[in-house]
C-alpha cells in the first residue's frame, strides 16, 4: 500500500490494527468475555469504515458491508446461533459479489483448475471433519476464495485473505474446542479472521488507489 494512502486513512486502518492486536494479546483479566468481543468487533468495523471512505465504487462498499455483517455475526453468536449464521452467510455473499463484479477478462486452464480446487477443497475437508451441513457453507466459502483468484484484484492480497477465512471456518472442525485446546484455538482463530478481512479490504482498496489516483 502506498505510504500516502496509509497516512491519509490511518485513523481507521491503524485503529483497526491496534484493536486487533489488543484483542489477540491482552490476557482475559484485561479484556474479559464481552469486552474482548467488543474490541474484536471494533477492529472489523474500522476495516469496513476504511474501505467505505476510500471509494464509492460498489466493490469497495461491498467490502464495507461484508465487514459490518461479519462483525454483527460475531456479536450474535452470543445471542442466537441461527441469526449469526444468517449474518455470516450474508457477509459471504457480499464478499462473493464484490469479486464476481470485477472478474478477469480471461482465465488460463491453470487458473480454472486452481479455482476449481479452491471451490471444492474446503467442502471436502469440512465433510471429512464435520459432516454435510458444514460442508455446504464451506462450499460457499471456497467459492469466495475461487472468485478472489478469478477477480481483478491483487491476488497476493485477496487470495491469501480469503484462504485465511476458509481456514478460520474449518478450524473448529479440525481442532475441536476443549479445555485443553481452547488457548491454542483462541491464538489461531482470531488472527486468521482478522488478517483475512484485512487483506481483502486493503487488496480491494489498493485496486482503486491504483486505478483512481485522485481517490488517494
Amino acid at each position: 500500500m502506498p505510504k500516502r494512502a496509509l497516512m491519509n486513512k490511518r485513523p481507521y486502518l491503524l485503529g483497526s490494527l491496534a484493536l486487533a492486536v489488543l484483542a489477540w494479546l491482552a490476557p482475559p483479566q484485561i479484556l474479559p468475555g464481552l469486552f474482548g468481543l467488543l474490541v474484536q468487533l471494533g477492529s472489523i468495523v474500522l476495516l469496513g469504515i476504511y474501505a467505505w471512505h476510500w471509494s464509492d465504487a460498489q466493490p469497495a462498499r461491498l467490502v464495507a458491508a461484508a465487514a459490518m455483517l461479519s462483525a454483527a455475526s460475531m456479536l450474535f453468536w452470543t445471542i442466537s446461533g441461527q441469526i449469526a449464521q444468517l449474518l455470516f452467510l450474508a457477509a459471504l455473499f457480499c464478499t462473493l459479489g464484490l469479486f464476481l463484479q470485477e472478474r478477469r477478462t480471461s482465465l488460463s486452464e491453470l487458473d480454472k483448475g486452481v479455482a476449481t480446487v479452491l471451490t471444492i477443497g474446503p467442502a471436502v475437508l469440512a465433510m471429512l471433519f464435520g459432516g454435510l451441513e458444514p460442508a455446504i457453507a464451506a462450499l460457499l466459502i471456497g467459492g469466495v476464495s475461487a472468485a478472489a483468484w478469478a477477480g481483478n484484484f491483487p491476488r497476493w492480497r485477496v487470495v491469501p485473505g480469503a484462504l485465511m477465512l476458509v481456514i478460520a471456518y474449518l478450524l473448529p472442525f479440525i481442532l475441536p474446542v476443549t479445555i485443553e485446546t481452547a488457548r491454542t484455538y483462541a491464538l489461531l482463530h482470531w488472527p486468521l479472521v482478522y488478517v483475512g478481512h484485512f487483506m481483502i479490504a486493503t487488496g480491494v482498496v489498493q485496486r482503486y488507489i491504483r486505478d483512481r489516483p485522485r481517490a488517494a
